[in-house]
């Protein structure tokens, strides 16, 4: 209980809300208010500040609203009919079990617990329905049931009386109940306590436990026999809970210590499951008896996982011992290289970035193959010689309708037939001219003389004119200057609307 109000806070208060008679204030002459000086506003006979002191606790928006009286603010709220009583509260903003005081409702004071209440201080009147307390809990419903309880502070011998929840009765367990003495009956199926649990049915299954306390988690329960834990054979050091879990996909655990009988009679590295495996991450299974693990090559820097899968990969730092030797990049089988990089085909051994094979773009069994150059197809062939030109190709992949660029051995481009005679002119016959917008690649503008006008040029300048869906190809000029380009090659009269 803090002190009565002194008159020290009263003229606080006061000097606070402006405290005056309407002769010495100035009246408003629309409706004859006094007016409030400073940043203030007159509200219930009197003049308040607009926003709350520093010494408001609650939401501003919730001083002087007109809402009615909050309190416990820790200052008069102005909506609060003078003097401040418990009884013009309209709403308190205590936390937890406070309560406004009764000789000052702007402060609050928690609510001091009967003799009889066996718990916490602060869990009296917190929010919550606490039961077994020695004592009602204040949130508590009157009459309390046992599901009104939010929580329960018995003993681990004891149990809720349900006829007064705020009491504990010892609880009978039957003899051989290994778990917590009020976890019998509580209305869970508690498995793996040495006896069945009351609330479990005479068939319950592995599948109507709730709860598995001693046997660290409902894995581990025996399905069996759910009044027991999973026991594993000696030797195996994986959690015992994958040892023969069994189910719809059973997962085969390697490098256990022994074999697990979900493995099958012929177990191979291939039957692990790659979430599934005793090997440490510098270990791997060991091809020979996959319960055993087996140490990781010196210089192997990706997943032991990878070693003894029946698979050659590359790009982790050492050859794969199922790799055959020599090493090329053709005998790679997986790629384990991070995000971003790929084998360096030259030493598959290694990862670099922008690996030519990411950006090739035919079968990559005929990337590095060790017999022919294969031309276009994204990037450059290792087979193929340095600085090779198109004859050198053993093959040339741009499909049909597209031939390897000028000077390049790489890149693909339509195929552009020259055309013989007159191929028209860009002059439209009715006297209009055709004309170039947005970028190169775009078409030009209809000109009405029955054909059809387009423009295509490559990233590097190398422009195509192309009428009725034929082509020509121009041998020189750039995009910047395609107007002069095709008035020259093709033999048009072009304005560029471009810049």
């Amino acid at each position: 209980m803090r002190s009565t109000l002194t008159w020290i806070w009263l003229s606080t208060f006061w000097s606070l809300i402006g405290c005056g008679t309407d002769a010495a204030t100035p009246k408003d002459s629309q409706d004859n208010t006094p007016i409030c000086e400073g940043a203030a506003h007159y509200q219930n006979g009197r003049c308040v500040p607009n926003s709350p002191p520093s010494s408001w606790t609650c939401s501003a928006s919730a001083y002087g609203s007109v809402d009615g009286c909050d309190c416990g603010c820790g200052f008069a709220d102005p909506d609060c009919v003078w003097p401040l009583s418990l009884g013009g509260c309209t709403r308190a903003h205590c936390t937890g079990n406070a309560t406004p005081e009764a000789d000052d409702p702007t402060r609050c004071e928690a609510d001091t617990p009967p003799q009889e209440w066996l718990c916490d201080a602060s869990y009296l009147g917190d929010g919550n329905c606490d039961c077994g307390c020695g004592a009602p809990d204040t949130d508590c419903p009157s009459p309390t049931q046992l599901s009104d309880c939010a929580y329960e502070s018995c003993p681990n011998n004891q149990v809720i009386d349900p006829v007064d929840p705020s009491q504990c009765l010892a609880n009978e367990v039957p003899t051989g109940w290994a778990c917590a003495a009020n976890t019998y009956g509580d209305g869970l199926c508690d498995c793996g306590c040495g006896i069945k649990d009351s609330d479990c049915a005479s068939t319950a299954t592995l599948y109507d436990c709730g709860r598995a306390t001693l046997c660290g988690d409902l894995n581990s329960v025996d399905p069996g026999d759910i009044t027991q834990c999973k026991t594993a054979p000696s030797g195996w050091r994986c959690a015992v809970s994958q040892y023969a879990a069994g189910g719809y996909a059973p997962e085969c655990n390697c490098g256990c210590g022994i074999p697990d009988p979900d493995c099958g009679t012929q177990p191979t590295p291939s039957s692990c499951s790659s979430s599934a495996s005793g090997c440490r991450a510098t270990e791997h299974v060991d091809p020979a008896d996959i319960s055993k693990c087996l140490t990781n090559p010196a210089g192997w820097t990706c997943a032991g996982r990878y070693l003894s899968d029946g698979r050659c990969t590359c790009g982790c730092g050492v050859v794969d011992p199922e790799c055959p030797t020599p090493l090329t990049y053709q005998a790679c089988q997986t790629d384990a290289c991070s995000y971003g990089k790929g084998i360096d085909p030259f030493a598959p051994t290694t990862c670099i970035s922008n690996a030519p094979q990411d950006s090739w773009t035919c079968n990559l069994n005929m990337f590095y193959d060790g017999a022919t150059c294969d031309c276009g197809c994204g990037s450059l062939d290792p087979d193929c010689p340095t600085a090779a030109t198109a004859a050198e190709c053993s093959s040339v992949n741009c499909g049909a309708g597209n031939e390897l660029k000028a000077g390049s051995i790489t890149t693909c481009v339509e195929h552009c037939e020259p055309l013989t005679g007159t191929v028209g002119t860009g002059t439209c016959t009715n006297g209009g001219m055709v004309e170039i917008f947005g970028n190169c690649n775009y078409h030009l503008s209809a000109c009405g003389d029955g054909h059809s006008y387009e423009v295509e040029c490559d990233s590097d300048g190398t422009c195509y004119c192309r009428v009725d869906s034929s082509c020509v190809l121009a041998t020189t000029g750039s995009c910047m200057g395609v107007q002069s380009t095709l008035n020259s090659v093709c033999g048009w009269s072009l304005v560029d609307h471009r810049y």
